[in-house]
């Protein structure tokens, strides 16, 4: 089998990553080297942290940690985020380790022999207000092309052009927004990137064809704009230390190396840290020197990275005139946005992986983000998708998949499996299309089309549910595919806990706890906290039920103290509410779970009043939104026939004046007078699932809310 040496954008060291670092680099990395592991390839998947560069310093500064001390400390919180999410690194290391300075000051050495680098002196922005030189990211402006207004000294964002902090428009001082700026001379070392422009583009025209379109057009866009020699060192304390054996005058003046010219070093470098930890069976250069033909190697990226991953560490690599592995295969991926804008680590925008993690379990995120993957173009994340996406294809179609079946099997054969015989014309034609829907999800995942693959995933899932036409074991159990969430499998009782103890997802309580924020509540339902778990969905009863539940385990209580536990997290609330903008809050996006009842005592529009007695011209009202939800209904509110489903319309007592004022305050709506009712209407099913209610609020007759308690009676 072929070797497969596979690497992901390393995140930087500078705080937990959001959803759009995972997404964009590491999980769909673990998720190919798993698959290739699956099929029996040698796969080694390496990954580190990005521990150079000013943002490191400022943030060790602000925590009042020396440097080292604090990459340590945040290496460690990031490695376990990751192993919260699965990722199966082979290796994940550090670029502050000694292994990356001893290869990275080696490549410089190696490229100034060969002419590639030399000294100049150059102008470069210093801020008498924060008493240093600014790298090139920490100068902010306008771009000369695009007009974007936050665009870095560095690269602007926005049209992913590579600038020099003199090329902004308006330029300012990032670490305190100082525009007092001076430009001073100072020396540095510079790659000559022109001189290997030919190269470059004679190895990108080689590849170009097999990498995706993403990858391709921005690496060409750079060849065309031409390579321009670029600075490599930094006036900072932290990083990579100039070798004095080569460079004795800046080593004294204590230059350090670029974060972008030993960052990608790091890929060799954590191989050699893993490499050491058992070097009498690891070899660290079997897989990075003079392997060309004998290792395949694909890295992972967002789309923002893909210039010095196609051009700059391949001009670094071709320079030192040494057979270090070049990458085969670049994966691009474009951004997952948070409603339509950025996911931002230092303005806290969107929702990151530790606090996900505390939601819910790692498999329902790592199942979305790869359904969902900006591949052809960038995706949107919104609570009501991810929600959307879990219940329908994770309870509803896996789910029930994996319930009927076992269901079907305990019924018919018991706890053991059966022996089984020759297939029937039926189950030939379904091992067929399982056959041909395999196939199509090993093609899709052979090209690193995840989305594609995904959706061959589904319908594999979608095809186990019935046999062709109708026949086999399980067509008999058709009447229950209209059910929205698992099938029961143990006859009437409750339905049990699907992947992780959770049956379907909902929206959180708005104005109670972090918005969008999911808990589990009755019957497997991820509903409003707080609510006592069926006795059926308690750990170990159920051979699909996880030993502890993620929820369970972030917290260390039942799902009755959640509650209380989210509102003390209140640093989740503000990450997880906030968009682009900063003023539209996730809450916005939940509904509340109440019931809007009616005041109608003598409205055409109601089916039945307490006062009035049944009103024949009422029917359905006008102008009522019909809303779904999944709650218990009111004790001795509806009834239940076996086979049918019952519409009970039932009396609620009219609020007292204290409660009504108080709702109506709350509402803008006037209290109900003495002849007021509120009639709810109930629509429940009759099976032994949780209760599907409809809540209807009727445009002419304004809604008083009424919050129901955890067993439905209104209070």
């Amino acid at each position: 089998m072929a070797r497969h040496l596979i690497t992901s954008a390393l995140p930087y060291i500078n705080g937990i990553k959001h959803l759009g670092n995972m997404v964009g680099s590491m999980l769909p990395a673990d998720v190919y080297s798993r698959y290739l592991r699956q099929r029996g390839h040698d796969v080694l998947y390496i990954c580190a942290t990005d521990e150079h560069g000013t943002p490191a310093e400022l943030a060790a500064k602000e925590q009042g940690l020396p440097v080292d001390e604090f990459c340590a400390q945040a290496h460690d919180a990031q490695k376990a985020v990751y192993d919260g999410f699965a990722l199966a690194f082979d290796y994940f290391g550090r670029s502050s380790s000694q292994q990356n300075v001893e290869i990275t000051q080696h490549f410089a050495r190696r490229l100034h022999e060969n002419g590639f680098i030399e000294e100049r002196a150059i102008r470069q922005v210093y801020s008498p207000t924060d008493g240093r030189f600014l790298p090139d990211r920490y100068v902010e402006g306008t771009c000369p092309h695009c007009g974007y207004d936050k665009a870095r000294g560095d690269q602007c964002e926005n049209c992913t052009r590579v600038l020099d902090p003199t090329d902004l428009i308006n330029p300012r001082s990032a670490i305190s927004g100082s525009t007092d700026l001076e430009v001073r001379e100072t020396k540095h070392l510079f790659l000559l990137q022109s001189k290997l422009q030919h190269e470059v583009e004679e190895w990108v025209s080689r590849h170009e064809d097999d990498w995706p379109q993403l990858a391709s057009s921005i690496a060409r866009k750079w060849l065309t704009e031409g390579l321009h020699d670029r600075a490599i060192t930094r006036d900072l304390d932290w990083g990579v230390p100039v070798p004095a054996d080569t460079w004795p005058e800046l080593a004294a003046e204590g230059k350090v190396f670029y974060v972008w010219f030993d960052a990608p070093i790091e890929y060799i470098g954590a191989t050699k840290e893993w490499s050491d930890l058992a070097p009498e069976n690891r070899d660290w250069k079997a897989w990075w020197y003079d392997v060309d033909t004998d290792v395949r190697y694909t890295e992972f990226m967002a789309k923002d990275n893909v210039p010095f991953h196609t051009v700059m560490f391949p001009a670094t690599e071709l320079g030192v005139r040494e057979p270090w592995k070049k990458v085969d295969y670049v994966k691009a991926f474009n951004w997952l946005t948070y409603y339509g804008g950025k996911f931002s680590t230092s303005q806290k925008r969107g929702v990151f992986t530790d606090q996900a993690l505390e939601i819910l379990p790692a498999d329902y995120w790592r199942y979305f983000l790869i359904a969902n993957a900006p591949e052809s173009d960038d995706s949107s994340f919104t609570w009501e998708h991810f929600t959307a996406t879990v219940n329908k294809d994770l309870a509803d179609t896996l789910g029930n998949f994996v319930n009927r079946v076992l269901s079907f099997s305990r019924k018919r054969f018991g706890d053991e499996v059966p022996a089984g015989s020759a297939p029937g014309e039926a189950e030939a034609k379904l091992g067929e299309q399982i056959a041909e829907l395999l196939a199509e999800y090993e093609g899709h995942m052979e090209t690193l089309q995840f989305r594609k693959a995904a959706a061959a995933l589904r319908a594999l899932w979608s095809a186990g549910q019935l046999l062709p036409g109708g026949e086999g074991p399980l067509a008999g159990d058709q009447d229950r595919q209209g059910r929205r969430g698992p099938h029961p499998p143990y006859g009437d009782e409750p339905d049990p806990p699907v992947l992780g103890g959770v049956g379907a997802v909902h929206p959180g309580d708005r104005g109670h706890h972090a918005p969008g924020v999911l808990a589990q509540g009755r019957h497997g339902d991820l509903g409003h906290a707080g609510r006592r778990p069926h006795p059926r969905l308690r750990p170990g009863r159920h051979p699909l039920h996880r030993p502890a539940g993620a929820v369970r385990q972030a917290h260390g209580r039942g799902p009755g103290d959640l509650q209380g536990a989210l509102r003390r997290r209140s640093g989740a609330v503000t990450r997880v509410g906030t968009v682009r903008d900063g003023a539209r809050k996730a809450e916005q996006l939940s509904e509340p779970r109440i019931f809007r009842p009616w005041q109608c005592p003598k409205s055409s529009r109601s089916p039945t009043c307490p006062a009035t007695g049944p009103n024949p011209s009422a029917g359905t009202p006008k102008g009522s939104s019909w809303r779904r939800s999944r709650m218990p209904s009111p004790r001795g509110s509806a009834s239940t026939t076996a086979g049918k489903s019952t519409n009970v319309s039932t009396p609620s007592c009219t609020p007292s004046t204290s409660r009504a004022t108080t709702a109506s305050r709350r509402s803008g709506v006037p209290a109900p007078g003495p002849s007021s009712c509120a009639i709810r209407t109930v629509r429940r099913r009759s099976f032994s699932a949780p209760a599907s209610i409809w809540r209807s609020s009727c445009a002419a007759c304004p809604a008083v809310p009424t919050r129901t308690s955890r067993y439905g009676r209104s209070e």
